[in-house]
């Protein structure tokens, strides 16, 4: 037997993110198309079988595997006061670190947001 272990791709926002799903209900909506199982000659198609082309998801729950270990941002502060220009005050940002995010790549990427 094999677990719920699945790789989730939901538009733009998780791609290919391994992971479990702990919950799933759904519920067949009647009102909607059905695929029934007939050939062009009105046969009976045995390749194809009887179900409503939609479903209602009512319940999901995923838990994601994350391939990289989450960590926070590394910023690089200003510690040496005003500059000539006086625009950089003491504390102020001046390096930002890289950043991991869930899965938002598009399978060609890193993930990595510089």
């Amino acid at each position: 037997m094999r677990g719920p272990l699945v790789k989730l791709t939901v538009g733009g926002y998780l791609y290919e993110q391994p992971g479990f799903i702990q919950d799933l209900s759904y519920d067949l909506i009647t009102d909607a198309p059905w695929e029934i199982g007939i050939n062009t000659e009105g046969g009976v198609d045995t390749d194809v079988k009887q179900l409503s082309q939609m479903v209602k998801v009512t319940s999901f729950t995923f838990i994601p595997i994350h391939t990289f270990v989450p960590s926070k941002q590394g910023l690089g502060f200003n510690s040496q006061g005003f500059n000539v220009s006086g625009s950089n005050a003491i504390g102020d940002v001046t390096q930002y670190g890289s950043q991991r995010y869930i899965a938002l790549a598009d399978g060609s990427s890193n993930n990595w947001v510089i």
